[in-house]
């Protein structure tokens, strides 16, 4: 769900994908995450003297020691003596920390906890919030490794700060990545429908169509720029994926089969090809 600031255009937009920072909200949702799952396990004083203190039971308390001695390299003797006491050193450490060491801290805490169902329930949530932030990581076999190389990122960025001639094929691009990267709805579905609708954008300025013809624009690219034929024929099955009859365009893809995953490769690939074309149309002297 879009809140009012988002809907009329009044709240910052997101950056797109964080791979070198970590912004509050990724950083609070893996937070969230640790509290969900391994932090879940404290207890009130057994004891019941003075007010209600909470502390680690199981392998929380295990887990805890570890941090303490091997991740703060601290000495035992300085443990605090209360859950209070070491959530509140995790807690400052954790929103004080650098992005990647963020990333070290929730790396840890599972190897160092020994029960695989709550870990496995981390790891499930932690990447949700990685994929609705617009993380470049998500955990894989326990650790956290990189799923967006900076040729993917590159291709994205230079789709966005196209010349102002092109300024209604950046337009596509800007809102394919706007439906991709909405924390409560993303819509998988309209950005790539965005995505390929950018293709056409360069096409149709390029041919001086109202309307895109993407074989006109291919064949355009042929005759004045050399276009390979089989770049040519790899071109045309890309635009295919959307657009022939039983593609996005005609809502007959069952909505549930499309994922992040999908969204992004027609956001990258799509972003690729403007910038190439955009670099052939150039050698070949097509104005746009």
């Amino acid at each position: 769900m879009r809140f009012f600031s988002e809907r009329f255009g009044l709240a910052p937009k997101r950056a797109g994908i964080q791979i070198e920072s970590m912004d509050d909200a990724l950083r609070t949702g893996l937070w969230n995450a640790l509290l969900t799952n391994h932090f879940a396990f404290v207890e009130a004083d057994p004891y019941g003297y003075g007010p209600a203190k909470l502390y680690p039971v199981g392998g929380l308390e295990k887990t805890c020691r570890l941090v303490w001695s091997m991740y703060f390299k601290e000495p035992l003797d300085t443990y605090p003596k209360s859950w209070e006491g070491i959530h509140e050193r995790m807690r400052k450490y954790f929103f004080g920390a650098p992005w990647n060491e963020v990333y070290d801290f929730v790396e840890f805490i599972p190897k160092a906890f020994e029960r695989d169902d709550v870990n496995d329930a981390f790891y499930r949530q932690a990447n949700a919030v990685l994929v609705r932030e617009m993380s470049a990581y998500r955990f894989v076999s326990g650790s956290v490794v990189r799923v967006t190389d900076q040729v993917e990122i590159d291709a994205i960025e230079s789709g966005l700060h196209l010349p102002r001639s092109l300024r209604t094929v950046t337009e596509h691009l800007e809102r394919a990545l706007e439906h991709l990267s909405d924390r409560d709805s993303p819509d998988y579905r309209n950005s790539i429908k965005e995505s390929i609708s950018a293709v056409e954008g360069i096409c149709a300025l390029a041919t001086g169509q109202q309307k895109a013809d993407f074989n006109a624009a291919l064949r355009l690219l042929e005759q004045r720029a050399g276009l390979h034929g089989a770049l040519k024929s790899a071109f045309n099955s890309l635009y295919g994926y959307t657009s022939d009859s039983s593609g996005i365009r005609h809502a007959l893809l069952d909505e549930a089969t499309l994922s992040h995953d999908d969204a992004k490769f027609m956001l990258v690939a799509c972003s690729a090809f403007v910038n190439y074309l955009k670099a052939l149309f150039e050698m070949a002297g097509i104005r746009y």
